[in-house]
């Protein structure tokens, strides 16, 4: 594809793509624009998007081992789409929640809707504090890492 503009598939030439008249081919040259990204060695790429993640997620399925990165967005493989990265990055205690976290999942936690169109989400800091109690309650010599501060 030399051509990133896609206004000529719009009614009008302005408004979503989503509600274009050429939807379906939209989708399926994103479907194979991922399909091309998985093939590589290493991903360059934007992290803060789900379309960025799952090429790379793609990528390591494809290869069946870990592939390197460089993100140019600065986002953390860690981070959700929808996280400040440098504030929620105390957050992540352990591997295990850098890799299995959703937000999505998980229906105990609220966001605070006014906050989040301005600040992001911040579920992952509910989600630390009750991971940090129960490995304290655990293990009693347990420490979180000392970056860890659930205020933000």
């Amino acid at each position: 594809r030399g051509i990133f503009n896609y206004s000529h598939t719009l009614r009008g030439g302005e408004g979503f793509i989503e509600f274009s008249e050429n939807h379906g081919s939209l989708g399926e040259t994103a479907i194979l624009d991922i399909w091309h990204l998985s093939h590589g060695q290493v991903f360059i790429g934007h992290l803060g998007s789900r379309f960025g993640k799952l090429s790379w997620w793609e990528a390591m399925a494809r290869h069946n081992s870990f592939v390197p990165f460089f993100t140019v967005d600065g986002h953390s493989a860690c981070c959700d789409i929808d996280e400040a990265c440098g504030k929620v990055a105390p957050s992540i205690v352990s591997m295990e929640n850098c890799l299995t976290f959703s937000r999505e999942q998980t229906t105990k936690y609220k966001m605070d809707k006014e906050r989040y169109w301005t600040e992001g989400s911040f579920v992952r800091f509910q989600y630390a504090e009750d991971e940090i109690a129960f490995r304290k309650r655990r293990d009693y010599k347990y420490r979180p890492p000392n970056r860890y501060n659930s205020t933000y």
